[in-house]
């Protein structure tokens, strides 16, 4: 299979230059209906941070949160 010949952190680097591209397309397709940009912004943010909480989540951070950052 393809995913087998694929280093697990090329296939990440990848996922994420595709959930940037079509970030990027979504902002430029919306800014033509004269909507602010910081609103855009604020949308962008209220999307993304379930997922960013989900994936903390799942690499053990409680809620997160850091608890020790040194």
């Amino acid at each position: 299979m393809l995913t087998d010949s694929i280093p697990a952190a090329v296939r990440y680097m990848l996922l994420s230059a595709l959930g940037f591209a079509l970030m990027a397309a979504s902002v430029k397709a919306v800014g033509g209906y004269g909507i602010p940009v910081m609103e855009i912004v604020a949308a962008r943010a209220i999307i993304s941070w379930p997922s960013a909480m989900w994936m903390l989540n799942a690499k053990g951070f409680p809620s997160g949160a850091i608890t020790n950052p040194c």
